[in-house]
């Protein structure tokens, strides 16, 4: 891909072909490739819960708010966990091939709204609760800001890498 010098990304020119083709075939087969695409995904956070959650340790939750309310805190959180629940409206683009919209379309917002709170509160509880997410602590014992230099540099420091100086989403 562009990323490793190259000029054109192969795998999301036929991934991007594939699905066109699935389109054109039809709605049903669509829906069908998108329910076993659902379920494998359900699959794997499924695994992950039944793997985690046993193992949490409650000591990992201390501090529980480590960088308050603020911007860098919970408001900050609740900014980004926002986007995990892009992709809801789609549901209401359905109500045209669906029996019963005006009741059908607010169960499956809300029912797949509460599914996705449950599974994502159980994921980070797990995450944190078997693996800790502590805030990392600089030379002179003050908690470093996340996404500063100082984070950076003593996440780089560290032999092994705390949930907190993850890369990964």
């Amino acid at each position: 891909g562009p990323y490793a010098g190259g000029a054109i990304n192969l795998l999301a020119v036929f991934i991007s072909m594939a699905i066109t083709i699935l389109l054109v075939i039809g709605t049903r087969e669509s829906a069908n490739v998108n329910a076993i695409l659902v379920a494998i995904k359900l699959a794997a956070l499924m695994a992950f819960i039944a793997l985690a959650v046993p193992v949490m340790k409650m000591g990992n939750f201390h501090p529980f708010l480590p960088n308050g309310w603020g911007t860098m805190g919970v408001v900050g959180a609740a900014a980004s966990i926002f986007f995990a629940f892009v992709g809801f409206d789609a549901v209401s683009t359905a109500a045209e091939e669906t029996r019963n919209p005006q009741r059908n379309i607010p169960i499956g917002l809300i029912g797949s709204l509460a599914v996705c709170t449950i599974l994502y509160l159980l994921v980070a509880a797990g995450a944190i609760g078997s693996f800790g997410a502590q805030p990392v602590y600089g030379l002179h014992g003050q908690m470093l800001e996340p996404g500063s230099a100082g984070l950076a540099a003593q996440c780089a420091s560290l032999t092994t890498e705390p949930l907190v100086c993850s890369h990964e989403a």
